[in-house]
């Protein structure tokens, strides 16, 4: 099976699994030590696509980079569920600013931004 469908089987959406299979991946990111669910210490998210594969609850925070316009999917293929927080003074799908946006156990969320400060975020499956 390729990655591409690879990433479909566990629900990223077929485009963005196409795009992400060419993309910059971070692969089994690990949240065992960081963030205590708050962004400091978080983990920083740098990849087009990013494969969370460590997490335990109360430390699972991860942090979105400002890197500007752009796309990126998150994988949290864990059996607890991952606080993503937005850059520093940003937000997500319209939260307060820095609140954490949750990704459930199993399942992907894609991060769209047109600056890198404030996101939307859409579940996938």
């Amino acid at each position: 099976m390729t990655y591409q469908n690879k990433l479909v089987a566990n629900g990223v959406w077929s485009e963005e699994a196409r795009l992400c299979a060419g993309g910059d991946l971070q692969n089994a990111i690990s949240l065992a030590t960081s963030g205590n669910n708050t962004p400091t210490g978080a983990v920083v998210i740098t990849g087009d696509m990013a494969v969370i594969g460590t997490a335990a609850a109360g430390t699972n925070s991860a942090i979105l980079s400002n890197y500007g316009s752009g796309f990126l999917v998150v994988f949290n293929n864990t059996a607890v569920t991952v606080n993503v927080f937005p850059p520093t003074g940003g937000s997500i799908n319209g939260l307060a600013a820095n609140a954490s946006f949750p990704i459930t156990a199993n399942k992907s969320t894609t991060f769209i931004t047109p600056d890198g400060l404030f996101w939307l975020a859409q579940h996938a499956g």
